[in-house]
């Protein structure tokens, strides 16, 4: 094996593992990304339960973690006795989740 061929082989060598440790970043970024949304829509969901088990009543909701803003609006719906329960939570990156349920109201 000559010198151009042992430095030819480690230039190949060098850039598929650059290109592998691009990707377990890549990865790493995605799992990041995906726990926090988890984590946001558990919490939303959280809310959402425990606001229409109350009939909407969305006063005295347990206390959301720290860094964790949650909002709950309670929409009129088409029919009398009906309405949308609408939850967003978010965190300080900026990053939310909204969900929605009907519920009825007295």
């Amino acid at each position: 094996m000559t010198l151009l061929e042992a430095l030819t082989a480690l230039v190949i060598l060098g850039l598929s593992v650059t290109g592998f440790l691009e990707l377990f970043g890549g990865a790493a970024s995605a799992a990041r990304r995906a726990d926090v949304s988890s984590h946001l829509v558990i919490q939303a969901e959280s809310a959402l339960d425990e606001v229409a088990a109350r009939g909407g009543d969305a006063r005295e909701l347990a206390p959301t973690p720290p860094g964790i803003a949650r909002r709950v609006e309670l929409r009129p719906w088409r029919r009398a006795g009906i309405a949308e329960l609408v939850v967003t939570v978010r965190n300080t990156e900026g990053d939310s989740a909204q969900l929605r349920r009907l519920v009825r109201t007295p």
